[in-house]
């Protein structure tokens, strides 16, 4: 069983950002009122039952529960003054406000409630057939119920003139069932080969979905490269819309939404050598992804509104690259990229494939551990991210959904951590250890943007305003072992 509480209170108070380009540099001046209030609380608990029928056949049942309790209250107004920067150094006002060309009113207001309940019953098992064969099948109920309460707005007031620019207002009681069965066998073709293939049902109650996914993975070890693994896989996958993905940008429930479909095809290869003595595994993965029935999504700050109707098509092709191993010796480094390209296809829009909103090119990582010499109980590590940007757009603009990219993510992060043990001496001591950690996430202090704050101006021209990340932050952790 697990209880997970979080408290959010966020009172604004001001923010001077500047932006644009040096020939035309801008600023935003604005001042807060208000605040926000968020709760969450989640409520989960399970048991899992092993039973051994015979040599050959284990079977498990497993029940579990979930409940959840969200609430959204906001009030919150900002007045805000936009003008051009004098970027003139021998200018007395250089640096300072030339000319003001926006200035206005945003209210924000919510007062949102979500009930969610969640209780499941699967039951799985693992027949062995044969020595060349393994037989995995099972089934399982689930029911959600959602008890959701929506009443938020927002309105900007420029230059006199007051814009609603978003509004919802609604109330939804929603329960639904879903039935799953699923049965998968593996076959030893020979030595080192193996092929894997299966079915996965479903019924969903609310969508009137009945969904059948096969699917196929075939894996190898060639007898001269003992050392090199193998692997290809196919499939149809459906996922059943999840309760978000029926509810409206409004808050209007669309009982038609349908689960999207996508067929996938994934090659992969591990590698395990040894360098400098030390053993170290590469991994690569290349796949594709062809959906359609898709319901798109926008990412508003950190929320997500989706569409929720079946109206897109869309795939997704990339690669993913990993060297893993020990560089120091006793300690666990990687390096990773990743290559993405996703884009989708709104009917009747007439604009094509345009990107998604995960379409991020290259995701770059470094994971690097070290340790004192002679005292590996004492650690450091290092850990660099780097992230080409996301699609983004202005509110309320569909013919420029996702036409702009955001700046680069860029981090450094620093940790050092201590291991203390207490059962080195033989004795039967109640803590066994004690781990102590302190972190500093972006130590070199970037300002890598999370989203964008539009303003207008008096001739009604937009402007992404970019939001900043926390530039440095310090991480402190304790665990003990009992």
């Amino acid at each position: 069983m697990s209880y997970a509480q979080n408290r959010y209170l966020v009172r604004p108070t001001s923010r001077e950002t500047t932006f644009g380009t040096f020939n035309n540099q801008l600023r935003l001046f604005v001042a807060f009122d208000g605040q926000e209030k968020l709760t969450y609380d989640t409520w989960q608990s399970g048991v899992l039952l092993n039973h051994k029928v015979s040599g050959k056949w284990m079977t498990h049942l497993a029940i579990s529960g979930t409940y959840s309790r969200e609430r959204e209250y906001y009030d919150i107004e900002s007045g805000y003054l936009l003008c051009n920067v004098d970027n003139n150094p021998g200018s007395p006002g250089f640096n300072k406000c030339a000319t003001n060309i926006g200035v206005g009113t945003n209210y924000y207001s919510g007062r949102n409630r979500l009930d969610a309940t969640l209780l499941n019953i699967e039951m799985r098992n693992e027949l062995i057939l044969n020595h060349s064969n393994t037989l995995e099948f099972g089934m399982g109920y689930a029911w959600h119920g959602f008890d959701d309460h929506l009443n938020e707005y927002e309105f900007i007031d420029s230059v006199d003139y007051v814009t609603i620019t978003d509004a919802a207002q609604a109330n939804a009681q929603i329960s639904y069932a879903r039935l799953q069965a699923y049965v998968q066998n593996t076959t030893m073709l020979r030595q080192h080969h193996a092929l894997t293939y299966g079915l996965r049902m479903l019924y969903q109650q609310f969508s009137n979905d009945v969904l059948i996914s096969p699917r196929v993975q075939y894996a190898m070890r060639p007898a001269r490269l003992s050392n090199t693994y193998f692997r290809a896989s196919a499939g149809l996958y459906q996922q059943p819309p999840f309760y978000r993905e029926f509810r409206k940008s409004n808050g209007q429930i669309n009982e038609k939404v349908k689960a999207q479909s996508s067929l996938h095809s994934i090659v992969g290869m591990d590698v395990d050598f040894l360098k400098w003595g030390r053993p170290f595994r590469f991994t690569t993965e290349v796949y594709y992804k062809y959906v359609w029935n898709v319901n798109p999504y926008d990412i508003e700050n950190v929320r997500i509104r989706y569409f929720a109707d079946n109206v897109a098509t869309a795939y997704a092709l990339g690669a993913d690259f990993r060297i893993s191993g020990e560089f120091i010796p006793g300690e666990e480094s990687w390096f990773s990229l990743g290559i993405l390209s996703t884009r989708e296809n709104i009917e009747g829009d007439g604009r094509g494939y345009v990107a998604r909103p995960t379409d991020q090119r290259i995701n770059f990582g470094v994971y690097f551990q070290d340790h004192i010499p002679n005292n590996p109980s004492f650690q450091v590590h290092l850990r660099l991210l780097y992230a080409t940007g996301l699609p983004f757009s202005p509110p309320a603009n569909p013919a420029y959904r996702n036409s702009f990219r955001g700046s680069e993510y860029q981090r450094l992060d620093i940790g050092f951590s201590k291991i203390f043990s207490f059962g080195n001496s033989g004795k039967d001591t109640f803590i066994k250890s004690l781990w102590l950690s302190a972190e500093i996430l972006n130590l070199t202090g970037n300002q890598n943007t999370i989203s964008y704050y539009w303003v207008n101006d008096v001739n009604n021209n937009y402007y992404a305003v970019p939001n900043s990340l926390s530039q440095r932050f310090l991480n402190l952790r304790v665990n003990l072992k009992f």
